[in-house]
């Protein structure tokens, strides 16, 4: 018995910098960076907050900073102990961006120096070097919001072979993006539609950015105008609530443990829902809505190009699920 299956891609649409201008990150990229103080190698995990503000890991010991976009400046301190404040390290650095193949490599680069507050002053202490590096994405992210030419780099390309496997976990896993449960509600598609926007807006912006999902169920909702139960929506009434409404993100309107009827986004996270909106994601569909159920080859073969290009595949019928790898078995 065959399925009755839809398939979308969501691909983010890049936006071009103006000739002459200089271009300035909106955030320092979260992740697992590759760190060497005065030649010492560890980790450097970044986590990014609303605001530039910074927390996460060096060396496995906590941090706690801010980045500035303007100047492009980061500064956090290290906390080998934080009982013991004589034990931490104060780091600056500025952030560089240089393309990498079809990817991005972004280098910080400073100095550090121990904060010895048993000595009065670190001001007689040598600074030192470091420098941290990661490389994201499977092309240019975008540097500002500002709406340009668009790089057609961003969208599922064509391969002459496909790898034999490919696996977006870890890429989901960097932005902070894990499975949620939609508890007893029938909201799985909503789920489904909101995963991909949220891996398309943060791989778009380089920092985790997950979304509303009630949000989003209220947005269908208006569009197909339902006041009494989750309806389980399709992906294009989903789509079109996003369209209309656009999406807030998950601290804006949280999910909620039953459907109410009554519930609306305050008028803050209406405002940040147009403006993420506003961010260009682009639709991509390999099997739009139809009455006869099924895939051809080439629509197969479109979704693992998708997936090996760097994409998850959205798909469902009375099933909704966010494709994010896929093994080829040769019987």
């Amino acid at each position: 018995m065959k399925s009755l299956v839809w398939a979308t891609a969501l691909c983010v649409l890049l936006t071009a910098p103006r000739h002459g201008m200089a271009e300035v990150p909106t955030s320092v990229p979260a992740g697992s960076w590759k760190f060497n103080g005065d030649s010492f190698e560890g980790d450097l995990i970044l986590e990014v907050q609303e605001g530039g503000k910074i927390s996460g890991t060096v060396y496995g010991n906590p941090i706690s900073g801010m980045y500035h976009a303007a100047t492009k400046r980061l500064n956090f301190v290290r906390m080998v102990d934080p009982k013991d404040p004589t034990s931490f390290q104060a780091y600056k650095g500025y952030l560089f961006r240089n393309a990498d193949g079809d990817k991005v490599r972004y280098t910080l680069a400073g100095t550090f120096y121990p904060t010895d507050l048993a000595n009065g002053s670190a001001d007689a202490v040598p600074e030192m070097g470091w420098f941290a590096q990661i490389t994201v994405g499977d092309a240019p992210p975008p540097l500002s919001d500002k709406s340009a030419p668009v790089s057609e780099k961003s969208a599922p390309r064509k391969l002459a072979t496909l790898p034999r496997q490919f696996d977006l976990r870890p890429q989901f896993l960097k932005f902070g993006l894990t499975p949620r449960s939609q508890e007893a509600r029938n909201t799985c598609s909503v789920f489904v539609t909101a995963g991909a926007l949220e891996f398309a807006l943060s791989k778009h912006l380089g920092r985790s950015s997950p979304l509303s999902v009630e949000y989003l169920n209220w947005a269908s909702n208006q569009v197909v105008d339902n006041k009494t139960e989750d309806r389980g929506h399709f992906f294009h009434d989903l789509l079109k609530g996003f369209e209309q409404h656009g999406v807030c993100l998950e601290a804006e309107m949280p999910y909620a443990s039953r459907f109410d009827p009554e519930l609306k986004p305050s008028a803050t996270a209406a405002e940040h829902a147009k403006e993420i909106a506003a961010k260009k994601l682009k639709v991509h569909w390999i099997n739009p809505w139809k009455k006869d159920p099924g895939l051809s080859e080439s629509q197969r073969r479109e979704i693992k190009e998708v997936l090996a290009s760097g994409w998850p595949v959205a798909a469902g019928s009375c099933l909704w699920v966010l494709v994010v790898g896929l093994v080829l078995v040769v019987l």
